[in-house]
Formats: structure tokens, sequence, C-alpha cells
């Protein structure tokens, strides 16, 4: 999910480009409703969220944040970009890259692909957690 504390975040988070700025369709972390973001910078765009019977139980990046007990946490939390690869030399591309798979930690690279229309982007995010 979003990493923002809009009451009403939006379902489809969208990175719009308006001049020569990026703008994100949510405030990271605030209740903005429009983050100015910069390529090639690390942000934690997204949060995960483990749910058990209708509880919310964690939530956070990392396997160092705890869970809502304030005792127990994830012994393993691992963010990726879900990629098709069409054969041995076609992938997706994706305009994000992970910089660091163990804190959610994710650095948007802009429309440098743009050129390329043929080309498919997989902006899928995928956070896999071990409790």
């Amino acid at each position: 999910m979003p990493n923002t504390r809009l009451s009403n975040p939006p379902l489809w988070p969208m990175i719009t480009k308006a001049g020569s700025n990026y703008i994100l369709n949510y405030g990271i972390n605030t209740q903005k409703s429009e983050h100015i973001i910069g390529t090639n910078a690390n942000y934690q765009l997204f949060k995960a969220q483990l749910w058990h019977s209708g509880e919310l139980v964690w939530e956070g990046f990392s396997a160092s944040n705890a869970a809502k007990d304030g005792v127990t946490k994830p012994s393993l939390v691992h963010w990726d970009i879900l990629k098709n690869k069409y054969n041995l030399s076609f992938s997706d591309a994706s305009a994000f890259t992970i910089t660091d798979a163990n804190s959610g930690r994710i650095r948007y690279q802009g429309d440098h692909l743009a050129s390329d229309i043929t080309t498919p982007y997989a902006n899928i995010i995928k956070c896999s957690i071990t409790w």
C-alpha cells in the first residue's frame, strides 16, 4: 500500500510528469495529496501490511519493524518487482528499481525508456514477508 498518512489513499498510485518535476499522487508518509519526487533518489514509496483474522498485526518496510504488539517481528521482508520474461533476450522494462530488497527502498528512473514505446512496463511491486 502507499506509504502515506492519507485517510483515503489512492488505489493505484501514479507518477506523472509536470514540466521537469515528477509528481506522485500522494504525499510520502504525510497527509499531503501530492509529493514531488526526484529520479534516482531512494524512497520508501510503499509499506507492507500483515493482517490476521481481520486485525492489523504488522506494518512496515523491513524485518526491523516490530509488530503492533511491540515484541514480535517478521524474520524476513523482501521487496521485488515482478517482471515477465518473454524469451531469453526480452523481459519487461520498469521505471522502478529496488535499491535495497530488505528495506523497501525504491528508485524511480523516470521516463528514460519512453522512446521505446514497444517495451512493456512491469511496475508491479511485490513484498514477501516470512513470519
